[in-house]
């Protein structure tokens, strides 16, 4: 990645964090970095590119292999341990949850937009680049129980998508203990092989 785009993402990144994605306009980013708008048009042609690298750079930061390609470990420690960052890192901070649902809600909902639509997309597609990333890593190993790796993550997909809408739902709280022990229910029953 060139400087410069480096710097203009940077100066994005802190902006959405101050005051959120919407506060992301040509002229309050070229500011920020210390460049024209047309500068910041050559590196983000459309409001949608810098919106995209934006949330796709802040997630990366989240969301790490961890030890996924540590054969040493079990499979389904690795392939769990990975996982649960989609989860809330703590019982007390389920919170960070609203951002997802609301993203969901943006997209999908009744007054939608295309931006909206356009950002889960996003933000869709690098979670399941990570996802298919260890499940390659595992299936390489030869740790997986099937080799139809699509049927794998969907199911991990599903299982993450309810969880955290049972974190949101009002009525018996889940915790992330119990959250972790069902992902591990998951993976070890019908995603890694046994022995693995």
């Amino acid at each position: 990645m060139s400087m410069r785009r480096e710097q203009i993402l940077t100066a994005a990144g802190e902006l959405a964090s101050e005051a959120g994605l919407s506060a992301l306009s040509v002229r309050a980013v070229a500011r920020r970095s210390g460049i024209g708008a047309s500068t910041l048009r050559h590196y983000f042609p459309t409001q949608q590119d810098l919106y995209t690298a934006v949330l796709q750079a802040r997630f990366d930061t989240q969301l790490e292999d961890r030890s996924i390609g540590d054969s040493s470990q079990p499979a389904v420690q690795r392939l769990v341990d990975c996982v649960s960052q989609f989860l809330p890192p703590a019982d007390d901070q389920v919170q960070q949850l609203q951002h997802w649902l609301g993203m969901h809600a943006a997209a999908l909902g009744p007054e939608s937009t295309t931006q909206a639509h356009d950002l889960l997309a996003a933000f869709s597609a690098r979670a399941n680049e990570r996802i298919g990333h260890w499940l390659a890593t595992l299936a390489e190993e030869g740790a997986l129980r099937h080799a139809d790796q699509d049927r794998a993550h969907l199911l991990l997909n599903t299982v993450i998508d309810g969880l955290s809408l049972q974190f949101l739902t009002p009525g018996p709280e889940i915790s992330l203990d119990a959250a972790r022990a069902v992902l591990t229910d998951v993976v070890t029953g019908l995603i890694v092989a046994e022995n693995r």
